[in-house]
């Protein structure tokens, strides 16, 4: 492990923590998020911080057993979801406050998993396969990230749907706005009057709205993986030394050392020494 995972891995153990303390704390109605979030919310809290706490150390097991090493990037980028998704779009209500925080999330995580893919297929196309025309090896590397990216955020929504179904919980939005604290915590069901119920459904937005949610999600995860692509095939025109630097051989560094053969004495010269 290099140094700066020695540095960052323990503070993301320590922010992860500090999280699932606070929702207890929250959850007995004691802290700065007492009572401030809905039993839903306090669910997924739970569930994301066990996730960021063993999710970190994929990236070095992901390494390990292909032989490679990836960029610190990647590292970055997984804390920087955890916040933006947990702690601004959970605990702060970013979700529910800010216009289509989720879809922003859900195009930008679809972005790195894009770049990620394209780094994976060229590295592998590059070191593993037989493959000499360059630029049809980006065109199937940018193909393998495209399609890469839009198949984790469907996983990504069979998850939501999965712990939504398990655990009660309104990963999916399903719960409109207007009934988000009118849920039951026992059997889920809402305690709004028939009358508003029927209210919200009557309007054709109403019956519509969770399908349009997971459909905006595929919009904006097909948005966000054109891109995140587009992104690099611009940064790597300008910065072509980039490209080799997202995957690289597991023993690179040790490779590059540099040693310096000592010159033998000529035989003129020991033959003259020896007179």
């Amino acid at each position: 492990m290099n140094h700066f995972r020695k540095i960052f891995y323990p503070l993301e153990s320590l922010l992860y923590l500090v999280l699932f303390t606070l929702t207890i704390l929250g959850a007995a109605s004691i802290g700065p998020f007492a009572s401030k979030w809905s039993l839903s919310q306090t669910k997924i809290i739970y569930v994301a911080c066990f996730c960021g706490a063993s999710g970190f150390w994929f990236v070095p097991l992901f390494e390990k057993a292909l032989k490679i090493k990836v960029s610190i990037l990647a590292d970055i980028m997984i804390a920087v979801d955890v916040i933006l998704s947990v702690v601004c779009g959970e605990m702060f209500g970013f979700y529910r406050t800010i216009p289509n925080y989720d879809k922003f999330l859900h195009g930008f995580g679809t972005a790195q998993i894009a770049i990620a893919g394209y780094g994976i297929s060229m590295y592998s196309l590059e070191h593993h396969g037989n493959m000499k025309n360059t630029k049809l090896m980006k065109f199937y590397s940018f193909l393998f990230g495209f399609f890469l990216a839009l198949g984790c955020q469907m996983l990504w929504e069979l998850y939501e749907f999965t712990v939504d179904s398990i655990a009660g919980t309104d990963m999916q939005k399903y719960v409109p706005d207007e009934f988000v604290n009118q849920r039951d915590p026992d059997t889920w069901m809402l305690t709004a009057s028939d009358e508003e119920i029927a209210e919200y459904y009557r309007d054709i937005s109403g019956y519509r709205f969770a399908l349009m949610d997971t459909m905006g999600d595929v919009i904006a995860d097909i948005v966000g993986s054109g891109c995140g692509l587009l992104f690099i095939r611009i940064l790597f025109h300008f910065k072509p030394s980039l490209a080799s630097k997202l995957i690289r051989p597991y023993h690179e560094e040790i490779e590059t050392e540099v040693v310096i053969p000592l010159k033998q004495p000529s035989e003129e010269h020991s033959q003259s020494k020896r007179n």
